[in-house]
């Protein structure tokens, strides 16, 4: 359900933040494989409706 998505979603922001460059790079790089040739609506879906959330900690430093 969507508390779990919302664990998962938060635990990887976490991970991204405490990552450097290089780490970010693969976090990215894997994030890119799981969910290639998804729609915007599946990944809001999937991250019930935080995928701005998501999208914003990936712009800003």
């Amino acid at each position: 359900g969507c508390s779990a998505a919302i664990s998962r979603l938060l635990s990887f922001l976490q991970e991204w933040d405490d990552a450097g460059k290089v780490a970010r790079n693969h976090i990215l790089n894997n994030f890119i494989q799981t969910h290639q040739g998804k729609t915007s609506p599946e990944l809001k879906q999937e991250f019930c409706q935080e995928s701005r959330l998501f999208l914003v900690s990936l712009i800003l430093p």
